[in-house]
């Protein structure tokens, strides 16, 4: 072997090596950059939400309502910024799923029943009370006068998993009801008026505001008086530790109503 051949070994090996170390160095700063992200995506906070206007929804691609202004100007006020925080949208019975498992930290507007009670801290401040009504096609008649038993006889449409009053519990656990479950009030609504459901049983500010949307206020008739009347709250997963910030929230919503903003928020989507 000559001295130049042996010169050029050389220096092959040392660029070689040279180039490797270098692989090596940018492989381990994109995996400290992939661990770093994926540290701060597990810091925010994931608000769960099922589509209910006015209060949760999206509209041209804007998740929007009372419930949402009304998180937003709560977590404001604890100090929380828009970056800390993200609203996610899944059904109903998917999203208190994923309450229990942890990978939503928070639920709006959840009625605190025992069941749920098992995997959720409630809020102490009341996030909305709706009233529940059944509905039916405008020309339907129907044997309602005031108790849920006067239309045991009828298929009733109802969304799975809402706790939809004690009233309705009550007759579930006696099972004295036909019901055909749905996954959205959307879904629910259009079983309606494909008529393959004699009536459905939902939240009456949901109900309206949907026949409103689809021009349908004239088709569709609200029987009164409600069913029953429920309090919602804010749910929060028991897998974390979420008891001082529900207490900060509970104290902001209480402020909110205080001083007249929860009512403007009401005013803008209500009037």
């Amino acid at each position: 072997m000559t001295k130049w051949t042996l010169y050029l070994i050389i220096v092959v090996f040392i660029v070689a090596t040279v180039g490797c170390m270098k692989d090596n160095v940018i492989n381990e700063k994109e995996q400290i950059e992939v661990e770093v992200t994926s540290e701060e995506e597990k810091d925010v906070l994931k608000v769960g939400f099922v589509e209910y206007p006015p209060y949760e929804y999206i509209e041209n691609g804007k998740i929007k309502g009372i419930g949402i202004d009304m998180m937003r100007e709560a977590f404001k006020r604890i100090g929380y910024s828009d970056e800390s925080y993200e609203f996610v949208k899944y059904p109903w019975a998917r999203l208190l799923e994923m309450t229990k498992t942890g990978s939503i930290h928070i639920i709006l507007d959840a009625s605190p029943t025992d069941e749920r009670k098992e995997f959720l801290d409630f809020s102490e401040e009341a996030f909305g009370i709706y009233d529940i009504n059944l509905v039916t096609l405008k020309n339907v008649e129907i044997p309602y006068q005031n108790n849920i038993s006067d239309v045991q006889d009828l298929t009733i449409g109802v969304v799975r998993n809402y706790a939809l009053g004690i009233n309705y519990r009550t007759a579930v656990e006696s099972d004295m009801l036909n019901l055909d479950k749905a996954s959205t009030s959307d879904e629910l609504l259009n079983r309606l008026i494909d008529e393959r459901v004699d009536v459905i049983m939902d939240y009456k500010p949901v109900v309206l505001f949907k026949m409103r949307e689809r021009g349908i206020v004239d088709s569709v008739k609200v029987w009164e008086p409600p069913i029953d009347i429920n309090p919602t709250g804010i749910g929060y997963s028991k897998v974390h530790d979420l008891t001082d910030l529900r207490d900060k929230i509970d104290v902001a919503i209480r402020s909110m109503k205080d001083d007249g903003t929860l009512k403007s928020i009401e005013d803008k989507y209500l009037k």
